[in-house]
């Protein structure tokens, strides 16, 4: 089930994340945006956080300023 919308803060990538239960080993990767390469918050609440990308618009709308 997807949860919440999440905006890439550097490139605002659109995202849907959802938050899964794992085991404690797992929870410590890393997690990077997959446009620009910001690192995402891997965990909310002791959950992990899985991103699933839904919009480039930010990265577009970049470009069209330059």
């Amino acid at each position: 089930m997807l949860d919440d919308e999440f905006e890439c803060p550097n490139c605002q990538a659109l995202y849907k994340t959802v938050r899964v239960s794992s085991v404690p080993e797992i929870i410590d990767r890393l997690v990077y945006c997959k446009v620009c390469n910001q690192p995402l918050a891997p965990t909310h609440d002791g959950k992990i956080l899985k991103y699933f990308l839904v919009g480039r618009e930010g990265l577009r709308q970049r470009r069209d300023k330059n």
